[in-house]
């Protein structure tokens, strides 16, 4: 009786391409990264984390034709993303509570 419950499976793929994204981040800018060997037939989604100043060294057409030349499918894109950095305030502005003494020298 438990064999009867037995089915068997097909499986179907999905006349689409599946997704992967890759995160980069500001560190790894200087050297020539890698990509997976497994990209072909992806849409591969390459987010470039960075600061700002460091945004100038990152080139995204490139990165896409790499992703491309790779083995990625039409479609993959490449985004850069800014890393947000603090400004430190002046320990004299941090002090003072009302806002007319912030402006005053």
């Amino acid at each position: 009786m438990e064999d009867e419950r037995l089915v068997s499976m097909d499986t179907v793929d999905f006349p689409h391409p599946q997704n992967m994204k890759i995160e980069i981040t500001g560190d790894q800018l200087g050297q020539e990264f890698l990509f997976p060997k497994e990209l072909k037939s992806f849409k591969v989604w390459l987010e470039i984390a960075c600061p700002k100043e460091m945004r100038s060294l990152v080139n995204p057409e490139k990165q896409l034709q790499r992703l491309i030349d790779n083995g990625a499918t039409e479609g993959s894109r490449v985004t850069v993303r800014d890393i947000s950095i603090e400004t430190v305030r002046a320990a004299e502005i941090t002090a003072v509570n009302s806002p007319v003494k912030k402006f005053e020298t």
